[in-house]
């Protein structure tokens, strides 16, 4: 701290990450012989690190290594340090030492800024890569996909009419989806459910407008917006059409498995369809189980014992789109079971038949996998480069390659080293989604009616959502930060949606966002009288997430926080270790429609925040999804009241 015009100013360390969030950065757990001196050693940490004495930071550290050899975070802490000082031979020695002994966040380690000055060297990705392989290798990834088990293709768009979107750039079918799922989720709570499939079915269309033209970066947002579409027909009580779009958003593959079935759990969307049988092989195939042999009886007429490729040939040209797709769905479970008893003919037979009704890249590779257990090596590499030129699997092909057993018969053979080549350029080329504008730091001021300069005020710090921007939230936190008296401060992030769209986010770099927001604070501080006891920082969505953090790195400088439909996701335990909390007053609001995982952190953001001493609330608005609560102002000016202690 130190003082301007003989008031308190809030001061900021400008360093790369919070205090604990890399310094800490995984959650740290020793069993170390002195745990009095283990917690000592950690604080001493996070305040040298805080003050950008990294020597300090880094003796500290040491001594925590030194207590506890085999643990991988402070391995990685000294990394970090080592990094700050400039000394990068030390600072890869242990970082690659604590991958090693088990640090496993590649994502983190990625974007932490600690070691900005090796972002672009090929050793620093190759240490991220290798975290990534174990992670798809080791025994808690998602299971392994083999020729019997891995996705089906998405049923063909006429199972439902997909309805056609105007020829957009990327970013724009991006931010259309967005817009449209951000409706959808304030119509569907008021029962117009037929209008919120509407809305669901065309961000669905810019989602795969969007996959068309950046690929598989894309995967994340289709297979929520195919998992919308069925929670709309779910409601609608067409259970055929949903379960046909929960499939298929399991079958893109880009939300991970484990917050599918978080989010499937507490959806009241779904309750229509759970008692479906059809439910639970869902749930199965997202926990990686096999299929219940009774789920589907296959029918007797085709599949006794597994057509051969001509007499399937005839049968597809007398079947209509939905007929294949439908027998297509079929032959899995029979393909799957003759496999595991070692039919592999039979399994050959099914995969054949698969291609014959649709020929494309998921089909081939299937029949490359069973020709390989058959040991005809010619047609499973024909099948296999067939399915590379159709446009390959999603996900990682090269794992995918490398992890499938079915495919092991390949090995030594000289075509393989040619998958493996192709396959990799295939990965090498999956284009990223577009980025938002770096543009410069804003932010607006807007004074209570009836202000008084000769009495200090307290200061109300308002950050907007994904695309939002500093005017809109202006307009939302005006009447509220006025009802109690306060300043409002609205600043505006650093990334805007598309040149002149007027839409911003806030970025991933917690640490640039803090600079901002807390420069900003400064300024204010300087022009108007503030009463620095009374600083509350709040914010929506994204913006609450921001909010958090930047309190958590900062808990002397407010006095408490609101969150309204934002994440929580502490950067590490060690934020409430200390007794800095003691005092603070956070204020969750939630609508009950929300994502459940949401839910759930905020209520364990209760729990953490009041063991840390501060005084937590959480308030869960019925048939509110992810927005703000009927009466918004009255219910925004309690929050206030709450945190500023008025």
């Amino acid at each position: 701290m130190n003082t301007t015009n003989s008031r308190k100013r809030l001061s900021i360390a400008l360093f790369g990450c919070t205090a604990g969030a890399l310094i800490l950065a995984a959650a740290f757990d020793a069993r170390a012989e002195d745990p009095a001196k283990t917690d000592a050693l950690r604080r001493d940490i996070r305040k040298a690190y805080r003050s950008a004495d990294y020597k300090k930071a880094l003796k500290a550290a040491t001594q925590l290594h030194e207590l506890n050899p085999d643990e991988p975070t402070p391995m990685y802490n000294m990394a970090c340090m080592h990094a700050r000082l400039g000394e990068k031979d030390k600072a890869y020695t242990w970082l690659e030492r604590s991958v090693e002994a088990g640090y496993g966040d590649a994502d983190h380690l990625y974007g932490d800024a600690d070691f900005k000055q090796l972002w672009g060297e090929e050793r620093f990705r190759n240490i991220v890569k290798s975290i990534r392989e174990r992670a798809n290798t080791g025994d808690k990834a998602d299971k392994k996909v083999t020729a019997t088990d891995k996705p089906k293709k998405p049923k063909p768009d006429n199972v439902i009419e997909i309805p056609k979107v105007p020829n957009l750039t990327p970013r724009e079918h991006q931010q259309k989806q967005q817009e449209l799922t951000r409706e959808l989720i304030e119509v569907a709570p008021k029962g117009e459910h037929k209008k919120a499939l509407g809305l669901a079915l065309e961000a669905l269309a810019h989602a795969k407008a969007l996959e068309k033209a950046v690929g598989e970066r894309a995967a994340p947002t289709v297979s929520l917006c195919h998992y919308n579409v069925a929670c709309m027909l779910s409601l609608l009580k067409k259970s055929d059409e949903a379960f046909a779009q929960l499939n298929t958003a399991v079958d893109v593959g880009g939300w991970p498995f484990d917050e599918m079935l978080q989010q499937m759990a507490g959806d009241s969307d779904l309750t229509n369809i759970r008692k479906d049988p059809r439910y639970d092989a869902v749930i199965r195939r997202l926990k990686g189980e096999k299929p219940a042999q009774e789920a589907k009886k296959p029918d007797p007429k085709t599949s006794k014992e597994g057509p051969s490729a001509e007499k399937a040939k005839r049968d597809a040209s007398s079947m209509t789109a939905d007929e294949r797709a439908a027998r297509i769905e079929e032959l899995v479970p029979l393909l799957m079971k003759a496999s595991q008893q070692g039919k592999l003919k039979e399994a050959l037979d099914y995969a054949l038949e698969a291609v014959s009704l649709d020929d494309s890249a998921l089909t081939n590779y299937n029949a490359a996998c069973m020709y390989s257990l058959n040991k005809e090596t010619d047609k499973a590499f024909e099948h296999l480069f067939k399915a590379f030129d159709q446009g390959g699997l999603r996900g990682n092909p090269v794992q995918q390659l490398k992890n499938d057993t079915d495919l092991n018969n390949l090995h030594g053979d000289a075509r393989w080293k040619k998958a493996m080549g192709v396959a990799q350029k295939m990965l090498d080329e999956k284009n990223a989604l577009p980025k938002d504008i770096h543009v410069d730091f804003q932010y607006e001021v807007t004074l209570p009616p009836r202000y008084d300069s000769s009495k200090p005020a307290p200061l109300v710090v308002a950050l907007h959502h994904y695309h939002g921007n500093m005017n809109t939230t202006m307009e939302r936190w005006k009447e509220p930060a006025a009802n109690v008296g306060a300043i409002l401060l609205t600043p505006q992030g650093t990334y805007e949606a598309g040149e002149s769209s007027g839409l911003f986010q806030w970025g991933d770099d917690l640490s640039e966002i803090e600079a901002n927001v807390m420069k900003a604070i400064n300024e204010v501080m300087d022009k108007h009288r503030i009463d620095d006891r009374h600083v509350a920082i709040v914010g929506f969505s994204q913006g609450a997430a921001a909010a958090l953090g930047v309190m958590a790195r900062n808990p002397d400088a407010f006095c408490g926080v609101v969150s309204v439909a934002g994440y929580f996701k502490p950067e590490s335990q060690s934020v409430f270790a200390d007794d800095d909390l003691k005092g603070r007053h956070i204020y969750f609001m939630v609508g009950a429609e929300d994502n459940s995982q949401l839910i759930q952190t905020n209520r364990r953001a209760v729990d953490l925040f009041s063991k840390a001493g501060a005084a937590a609330n959480l308030v869960v608005f019925d048939g509110i999804g992810h927005g703000f609560p009927d009466k918004s102002v009255e219910e925004q000016t309690k929050a206030l009241r709450f945190v500023l202690g008025s």
